[in-house]
């Protein structure tokens, strides 16, 4: 309807899953730091060079109008016709500096100037403030203030503060007075505990289970001793935290002291050592029948501890993938494939120590 077919921009047009597609092939394999590549010659440039007047590409498609036509200009700026942004102070210099020469105009430049300022209104969205919520023009990178009124017609790009985690598309339009997407949000999260990385416990939130992606605000953390590992009161079991609103691990109840469960001989069974395990191999990749190699001794969690003999023979043959550790002292060979009745560990490394 516009004569210049400014309505039909494709940017402005588009949903915002076809507007992601746009703005991706815009970019195309240029890094995020880069606003668009070039389409013959694939130079990257940043939003600094696009839609200012110069063009960068070989066929200026920087100055596109699809492009340019979405920009808004900074205070004490003029908008060329293509949409390209260029000093006030450049305008009707009698040098064109818009790439299209709208700013030598004679329609603009010939106008007297009046007394009175004339004010233009235009449909707007406002921006409601939201903490960690960061807001930029997504063609010019100019920042909004939290709480701005951003022009119609313009594409937002939203970021998040530190310690904070957005939720919905960081992608959203003004269009007609109104934003595209009314969902987006930065909440604040927790990073992970160093409770979630400890041999010593064992953990578990509230909102998905794992506590090592970081955990949302109000997401609740109980901590107990991880297998191998005892409470030394019974009164003090389970410890209880909570995400609070600064992104940090309140303690409602104070974690257990974990001590390890080494060396204890169960009476009933007194013949046999907790700690003893037996490593079994397997001599081809594919094969599923391991058996009996060594006896070994268990000082952690993750260590095993055996004579050096078990590994005498040439080192390709010793790769972790062929053998398997099995609980308690067993000598019998087994598949893989059936029934054995024993309990066992894969390995990750092996070092042999001189």
């Amino acid at each position: 309807d516009c004569w210049d077919s400014s309505d039909e921009n494709k940017f402005l047009c588009a949903n915002e899953t076809t507007l992601l597609e746009l703005l991706t092939d815009l970019r195309g394999n240029c890094t995020n730091e880069y606003a668009m590549q070039c389409p013959r010659t694939n130079r990257c440039l940043h939003w600094s060079n696009v839609c200012d007047g110069v063009g960068d590409c070989k066929n200026a498609e920087d100055e596109d109008k699809n492009i340019c036509g979405v920009t808004f200009c900074a205070s004490g700026s003029f908008q060329c016709q293509s949409g390209s942004c260029i000093g006030k102070d450049r305008l009707c210099d009698h040098n064109a500096d818009c790439f299209d020469g709208s700013d030598e105009m004679p329609a603009i430049c010939r106008q007297k100037t009046g007394s009175k300022a004339v004010e233009w209104f235009t449909k707007s969205c406002a921006l409601v403030p939201k903490q960690g919520m960061r807001v930029t023009d997504y063609f010019s990178q100019l920042s909004y203030k939290q709480d701005a009124q951003v022009p119609d017609q313009s594409i937002v790009e939203i970021t998040c503060d530190d310690g904070y985690r957005l939720f919905g598309s960081n992608i959203n339009s003004c269009d007609n007075g109104a934003w595209e997407n009314n969902l987006i949000s930065c909440v604040r999260y927790c990073e992970p505990s160093p409770y979630s990385r400890s041999i010593a416990y064992s953990t578990k939130c509230s909102d998905v289970g794992d506590c090592n992606e970081g955990s949302l605000m109000d997401t609740e953390m109980l901590v107990s001793c991880a297998p191998g590992y005892e409470s030394d009161s019974a009164d003090n079991l389970v410890g209880h935290h909570v995400c609070d609103e600064n992104g940090e691990w309140t303690v409602v109840e104070a974690n257990p002291i974990c001590t390890p469960i080494c060396g204890v001989k169960s009476p009933h069974h007194p013949g046999i050592t907790p700690w003893t395990v037996s490593l079994f191999q397997r001599t081809l990749p594919g094969d599923v029948i391991y058996t009996f190699k060594c006896m070994g001794t268990i000082l952690s969690p993750f260590i095993v501890i055996t004579a050096d003999a078990c590994f005498s023979e040439a080192a390709e043959a010793y790769s972790p993938l062929f053998f398997k550790v099995v609980e308690g002292d067993h000598k019998i060979e087994f598949r893989e494939d059936e029934d054995h009745g024993y309990t066992l560990h894969n390995l990750m490394e092996i070092h042999i120590v001189t």
